[in-house]
């Protein structure tokens, strides 16, 4: 992952962590392995950023191996070496896996791509408004959140 890659996926971590704080969940960063998929079951997925809701694991609580429930929010932020097929690939595995909810952030154009299970999806830029819907009841923030860089002082 590249570095502007890796400071957005930081920076969406920082501001989906008020999801924590509310008790809505678990908001996770990019090592966390996802292994719950039905067509191969020893195929693992980190997302960029991801998330899951309370009451989804087992007596609520977050498993010491790989997460064997799907995210209900997974993010990925575009990086220089990703190949379109691989990208793709990793899209089409979160919604055969049941994800609700993907993000797809691309730095370089400031672009995030909403994804929903139907396949369908939604561009939106820096002006426009980011909601989590269903999945984020009452989050939103504006696209360009997720690229501004620090405040100078």
């Amino acid at each position: 992952m590249g570095t502007l890659s890796s400071w957005v996926a930081g920076r969406i971590l920082r501001i989906l962590a008020s999801l924590e704080d509310q008790g809505l969940g678990w908001v996770l960063p990019p090592d966390t392995g996802f292994q719950c998929f039905s067509n191969d079951r020893q195929k693992v997925r980190k997302p960029d950023v991801s998330f899951i809701r309370r009451g989804r694991l087992p007596d609520d609580r977050l498993p010491s191996g790989y997460c064997p429930v799907a995210p209900d929010l997974a993010i990925e932020v575009l990086s220089p070496n990703d190949r379109v097929y691989d990208i793709d690939a990793r899209i089409t595995d979160y919604l055969e896996a049941g994800v609700p909810l993907l993000w797809l952030v691309n730095p370089e154009t400031r672009v995030v791509q909403v994804i929903h299970p139907d396949g369908s999806s939604v561009r939106l830029g820096e002006a426009d408004q980011l909601t989590g819907g269903e999945v984020l009841p009452g989050f939103n923030c504006r696209v360009s959140d997720f690229f501004s860089p620090p405040a100078s002082r």
